[in-house]
């Protein structure tokens, strides 16, 4: 049995990997920053490379690059690898100039040092480690790391078919959680259930009207729309999981003018498919004109699929917390939640995901709190590599 030290092991290695970290924080990799995100993409690339792992990057028009890299060992023909995910993209659009990287207090700050760079650093350091032992080449693995998980598209096909075939589990390696109990320590969350997300626009077309010479010619387009949100909102059923949220409003030009015109976008979650059936048909039912002349109509904009935990997911699941026992973290399943990942496309592929395997994290999306807990790091590195090397024992 290969034995393995992460603390030991990553307190050698710790200042070039903060290195590592403080030079892809400076990087930008907003998810409309196609250049930054190819050139981010391009040195991870590099990185894995180095270990001798194959690498290719897929280009996609209006989105950044792909990073797919295989081990030596990735068997390409059957149904029995691990894939590894993580994302290039952040949510911050500017240089990160006015937010650079520091260590402070035991935290590392900078936009993205925890969603999801610090995660992909976690992955990386793994590889090294398990080249160093010698086994990294006997690992049927891939490594995916996706150009545009924050403002999500779902994974391309040729993509996704190929994870399909030749995944048998899926690690997901969002930023963790870190313990609510106070004391700081290190309760380790696992994630295995996401609700899914299904965005729509309403239009409404009425008839516009000077409001003070030809009101009653007019068709109030707010008026209608506005007897539609309280009955989309009542959908919700905090008791399922279920919920609705008008997030969005326009209409009118001006308080003399009937408005022709109103509009709402709003977003319904859920955590499980079944539900966003039930939930179309509703609104559809709902959104009817009541005011004669009025016109509605619904255009749905996105879906996301839920992470449905599995009883494949939840053997994975207890595969990862018996490797991160060894660590000396103490593993937990997470409460659903709300927000989505990489892992909802994959798990609605049918294939068993669990998720938020990353180093404990904090403030997620903003440029001046945002943390990524530096001791966090070699547990997290360690019970990757006692999972892989798990898999080769197995």
């Amino acid at each position: 049995m290969v034995q393995f030290d992460s603390q030991s092991w990553f307190a050698s290695h710790e200042a070039q990997a903060l290195e590592t970290l403080a030079l892809w924080v400076a990087m930008n990799t907003h998810t409309l920053n196609l250049p930054g995100i190819n050139d981010f993409q391009a040195v991870l690339a590099a990185e894995f490379a180095n270990l001798d792992m194959g690498t290719k990057l897929t280009t996609e028009i209006g989105r950044g690059n792909h990073l797919v890299v295989t081990s030596s060992g990735f068997d390409r023909r059957r149904k029995r690898n691990t894939l590894l995910v993580g994302h290039a993209d952040t949510v911050f659009p500017d240089t990160g100039s006015e937010h650079p990287f520091r260590i402070e207090d035991g935290w590392a700050y900078g936009p993205g040092v925890a969603d999801d760079k610090g995660c992909l650093l976690v992955i990386l350091l793994a590889m090294r480690a398990l080249r160093e032992l010698g086994v990294l080449d006997r690992l049927r693995l891939a490594i995916y790391i996706n150009s545009q998980e924050e403002d999500p598209d779902p994974i391309p096909a040729e993509l996704l078919m190929m994870f399909k075939r030749r995944s048998s589990e899926v690690l997901v390696f969002e930023p963790g959680r870190v313990s609510r109990s106070g004391d700081n320590s290190l309760d380790d969350g696992i994630i295995t259930e996401r609700k899914g997300l299904l965005k729509f626009t309403i239009k409404v077309d009425g008839r516009r009207a000077h409001a003070g010479n030809d009101h009653a010619e007019g068709v109030n387009a707010i008026h209608q729309l506005s007897l539609l949100i309280p009955a989309l909102q009542a959908i919700t059923d905090h008791d399922r999981g279920l919920t609705v949220n008008v997030g969005e409003i326009a209409g009118g030009i001006g308080t003399n003018v009937v408005p022709g015109k109103a509009s709402c976008s709003f977003e319904v979650r859920a955590p499980r498919a079944e539900y966003f059936d039930e939930v179309r048909a509703r609104i559809l039912q709902i959104c009817v004109p009541s005011i004669p002349g009025a016109q509605v109509t619904v255009h749905p904009i996105a879906i996301i699929p839920p992470l449905e935990q599995t009883a494949k997911s939840l053997a994975v699941y207890e595969r990862m917390a018996a490797a991160r026992r060894l660590v000396g973290l103490n593993p937990a399943k997470m409460e659903l939640q709300g927000g989505g990942s990489d892992g909802n496309f994959l798990a609605a592929a049918g294939l068993p995901v669990i998720d938020g395997l990353g180093p404990f994290g904090e403030h997620f999306h903003n440029p001046d709190l945002e943390r990524l807990r530096l001791d966090s790091i070699a547990p997290k590195v360690g019970a990757l590599v006692h999972y892989l090397l798990a898999t080769l024992e197995g």
